[in-house]
């Protein structure tokens, strides 16, 4: 009960901590967000006086602007009017020059004599085409002069468009009403002196919040911590049924056991030590030429021990089968896979191999068959070396195995159900490689059964 009272005075005092911390961090948080609105104020007010500044330089500069727009466009128009007047001064003095001089020509005329009358003539030829073509000339250049002179005027405003512009237009005592009303440094500081005003009755606000928040928490801790003990008084209930429990059924328990009477009958009842020692005694005497001596048990396990090492002898195989495929580029049996393996340490081999790996020593007895419907000829190859040959007769169907027996394999209905069979014994080297060669290029199946001796 105290280590239970102690754990949940230990959690109340680690949630009022974490409540405080959490206070804690509310009150940084507020203080972080009125310092960020304070510096937001401040850049508000340097940036509203930097665009007060800028729009009245721009005000001042675009007056200045159209002003010289306007006249510098009003001396090109009278320029280019004077121009055309000039040109239509110089074609007329030129046209009047021309006149007089024909008339004199033609006067004098009658006077002279007929050579000089045809000189004359054809002086006066010239002189007339001449005169066309500087009429000629005279004319374009008027025409193309008129035609500058109304693509100029088609340019040029017409009298609304003037007045509608200079009325668009801003004049100085406009722009310095305009500017009049634009808020002042003064008003700035006004209008930031309200609002740190409003931002600390806000923050004053929100000081009073948290202040609630906190009694509010703290009530709400006294309900959780009610809700904990409530919580603890059941599982210390709990507790007490279940101590209550496992004493009833001590108590059925110990009614059950043996009173100490019962002990003293069993007791009398035994047998005393001395008793004990008499009866092994005469065990022991009984018992005297029925057991082995020591060395006898010493022969019994050598001769255990060379029984294990024969039947191990005789136990290490491995065998290999050919199940699928051709023979190799070499004509060596490639094994299809590994069923028998005694011992790993002397028969080394890996899959798709044609080589079995035998790394002791001593003699081995190999044994292999094959089952197809050729006489193929069959070698034992020890190192890659041929070791054994074994050659069948021209029949298909006869299988020598020495120079004494002939074997003959027959038709079956089952198929190949005798295959040809090699068995030899081989005194191998440490670490020989066995292989079996194969002639004939076709699919059929075998196995290779390797056994140390």
């Amino acid at each position: 009960m105290i280590e239970q009272i102690n754990e949940v005075l230990e959690t109340k005092d680690q949630q009022h901590q974490e409540r405080v911390s959490k206070s804690k961090q509310i009150e940084q948080n507020v203080e972080q967000q009125c310092s960020q609105i304070q510096d937001k104020l401040e850049q508000l007010a340097h940036s509203t006086k930097r665009q007060l500044k800028d729009q009245e330089l721009h005000f001042k500069s675009a007056y200045a602007l159209n002003g010289d727009k306007l006249v510098q466009l009003r001396q090109e128009i009278i320029q280019q009017v004077e121009d055309l007047e000039l040109k239509l001064m110089k074609s007329e003095t030129s046209r009047e020059a021309a006149v007089p001089v024909i008339k004199e020509v033609t006067v004098a005329t009658p006077e002279m004599h007929e050579k000089d009358v045809n000189a004359i003539r054809g002086d006066m030829a010239r002189v007339s085409l001449n005169i066309k073509e500087a009429e000629a000339r005279i004319d374009y250049q008027c025409a193309a002069l008129r035609q500058e002179l109304m693509m100029a005027i088609g340019k040029m405003p017409c009298k609304s468009e003037i007045t509608k512009l200079l009325s668009r237009k801003m004049d100085a005592m406009d722009a310095w009403k305009q500017l009049a009303e634009k808020a002042d440094s003064a008003r700035v500081e006004e209008v930031a002196c309200s609002l740190m005003d409003s931002i600390q009755r806000y923050q004053e606000s929100t000081m009073g919040d948290v202040d609630r928040l906190k009694q509010l928490n703290d009530s709400k801790a006294d309900a959780l911590e009610l809700v904990q003990i409530k919580h603890n008084m059941h599982n210390i209930l709990s507790v007490a049924e279940s101590i209550q429990h496992e004493l009833s059924a001590l108590q059925r328990e110990v009614n059950e056991k043996m009173t100490v009477a019962d002990v003293k009958e069993l007791l009398d009842s035994q047998s005393t030590m001395n008793g004990v020692q008499e009866a092994i005694k005469q065990v022991e005497n009984a018992a005297v030429g029925g057991f082995a001596t020591k060395d006898q048990c010493e022969n019994i396990n050598h001769q255990i021990q060379a029984i294990i090492r024969q039947l191990r002898s005789e136990i290490y195989q491995a065998r290999y089968i050919w199940k699928d495929g051709r023979p190799s580029a070499k004509q060596t049996i490639q094994w299809s896979a590994q069923v028998v393996n005694t011992n790993a340490d002397i028969f080394l081999w890996q899959f798709g191999s044609d080589e079995v790996k035998l790394l002791l020593p001593g003699l081995y007895h190999l044994q292999a068959a094959f089952f197809t419907n050729y006489s193929p000829a069959i070698q034992v190859l020890v190192n890659g070396e041929p070791a054994v040959l074994m050659r069948s007769s021209n029949d298909k169907k006869v299988a020598t195995c020495s120079a004494s027996c002939e074997v003959q394999r027959l038709h079956h209905s089952a198929g190949n159900v005798a295959g040809l069979s090699v068995e030899v014994f081989l005194a191998l080297p440490a670490r020989a490689l066995v292989a079996i060669s194969y002639d004939i290029d076709e699919k059929a199946q075998g196995f290779l059964n390797l056994r140390k001796l």
